[in-house]
């Protein structure tokens, strides 16, 4: 049987050790959550921009619904397409082009935004681990500190005991 100060020293080593091991599952599961995170994001960023695509998609197919309504009126009407006719129609191509680009502009917009979140999160996760490296030897010196305060509190007073048989 070992003795008591050394039974100290090795239960203060345990401790040590299991605190970092601890440390370090947590700082790989937070790192973990956050690459979730950041994949989340970047599926995020994708379907805005696919969104965007659809809905300008369908808005150009509106477009050319209503122009030919247009041409429909017009040539009903027996105005040919000269003149304030092709003004009208002019402006609508025109018009339909800036809500197109708009709704693309949104779309890249949410995409941009959910990117640079996927790139926060990736630099969260690897912050906790240069955080939890830190606490680690932290953690380490501590426990040293410990045996070693345990070794010059209870050593010195263990030796006395045994040199004496008390």
């Amino acid at each position: 049987m070992c003795d008591p100060v050394t039974a100290m020293i090795a239960m203060t080593t345990a401790s040590t050790a299991m605190t970092i091991h601890g440390q370090r599952q947590a700082a790989k599961s937070q790192q973990a959550m956050h690459e979730y995170n950041a994949q989340v994001q970047e599926n995020n960023a994708i379907i805005a921009k696919q969104n965007a695509e659809f809905e300008n998609e369908k808005h150009k197919d509106n477009l050319r619904r209503i122009l030919g309504s247009q041409k429909a009126s017009f040539s009903a009407s027996g105005i040919t397409r000269t003149g304030s006719t092709l003004d009208v129609q002019l402006d609508t191509v025109t018009q339909g082009e800036l809500d197109s680009l708009t709704i693309l502009y949104g779309g890249n917009l949410k995409a941009s935004g959910a990117e640079q979140s996927a790139v926060s999160q990736r630099m969260a996760g690897a912050a906790v681990i240069k955080e939890s490296q830190s606490k680690i030897g932290q953690t380490i010196l501590a426990g040293g500190n410990q045996a070693l305060m345990i070794k010059e509190s209870y050593g010195s007073w263990y030796k006395y005991q045994e040199q004496h048989k008390l």
